[in-house]
């Protein structure tokens, strides 16, 4: 929260003279856990927030054809009745903290932007395919998520390309030595369908990330593919990683289908010279709107030689559990739950 403090300064320096939306969502499920292959610990249920948050956005003309804006977001575990702590180790390090917190500046030239806030890399690629409503996907990609201190940059579009630039400075907690931090993406709409690539060199020598994907977006049904190349600098084979996902919507119901299959993050290691450390998972869903503010879902996964939470506490992934020797096991969820947002 201290990297924060500095854009909390100038929000509530914004907040007497910029038009403010105050915003937020309570997303709550009910889940049953089987785990596969696992000795330590029981099948058993529980109730798991997945990503509440209450936040405020705002934006005020400066001059004329310039626009500043910020949001500040923070992620709240109603269960827990706390403000909401991820565990998920990613490539790009531990996140500590969920929301957002950024400020930024907009006209003509597209948007400037600094602070705490999602990367290019992980809008582009992982997002494509990271559409189910309990939280369960999202996990079988090699991107961070949000990152502190990060500058971005989002062009305009050019006749339906557009170009998102991030950089971040900072120190490895682990050497001491600074390390600067840089993203690329590009995107370009055809319409219906739109393509992404995206690279981010994770600040740390020869370790990098490159992803592509492509997705069709019709009136009732969307259908993407994405596929991701991580190169751990360490000499040995590339980790990859693809994930499909396909939906469709009749009425008030939208069916949803996720497939994904490779080198799983961080946890397991990267060499699949052998075929080894390599794993798979399904998901199959069903949201139900309720009105403009409320919907309800139903959700299955399953997942092989791979479980993308912590088995205890339902958040992190399952390096957390301090299984000794870090054992690998599968699992298959159950979850119900509702999404209100306001």
């Amino acid at each position: 929260m201290k990297k924060s403090l500095l854009v909390l300064s100038v929000i509530f320096a914004m907040n007497a003279v910029a038009d403010n939306t105050f915003y937020g969502a309570i997303h709550l499920g009910l889940e049953y856990r089987d785990m596969k292959d696992n000795d330590r610990f029981d099948d058993h249920m529980q109730m798991q927030d997945a990503y509440s948050s209450l936040g405020v956005m705002g934006e005020q003309e400066l001059q004329p054809g310039l626009v500043g804006f910020y949001n500040y977001k923070i992620a709240i575990d109603v269960v827990k009745g706390k403000l909401y702590e991820n565990e998920q180790t990613t490539w790009g390090g531990p996140n500590n903290e969920e929301g957002v917190a950024y400020i930024g500046v907009k006209g003509d030239f597209g948007s400037a932007s600094f602070g705490y806030q999602w990367n290019a890399y992980y809008n582009a690629i992982s997002w494509s395919t990271d559409r189910f409503s309990s939280g369960w996907t999202g996990f079988d990609t090699y991107a961070a998520f949000q990152l502190s201190e990060l500058m971005v940059y989002q062009s305009p579009d050019f006749n339906g390309l557009s170009v998102a630039l991030n950089a971040q400075s900072g120190v490895d907690n682990t050497t001491g030595k600074a390390q600067d931090r840089f993203i690329a993406a590009a995107s370009y709409n055809l319409g219906e369908i739109t393509s992404h690539v995206a690279y981010d060199n994770l600040g740390s020598g020869s370790t990098e990330l490159m992803g592509v994907a492509v997705e069709m977006n019709l009136p009732a049904m969307r259908f993407a593919i994405k596929h991701e190349i991580a190169k751990d600098g360490l000499g040995t084979d590339d980790g990859n990683l693809t994930s499909l996902h396909s939906s469709f919507t009749s009425g008030k119901n939208t069916y949803k289908i996720h497939y994904a299959f490779g080198n799983y993050p961080g946890y397991l290691a990267v060499d699949d010279s052998k075929g080894e450390n390599e794993a798979s998972e399904v998901g199959l869903g069903i949201d139900h709107v309720i009105n403009d503010s409320v919907f309800v879902f139903a959700e299955f996964h399953m997942s092989d030689e791979y479980c993308a939470y912590d088995v205890t506490e339902g958040n992190g992934n399952g390096s957390n559990d301090n299984i000794s020797g870090n054992e690998i096991y599968g699992c298959q969820v159950i979850s119900v739950g509702t999404h209100y947002s306001f």
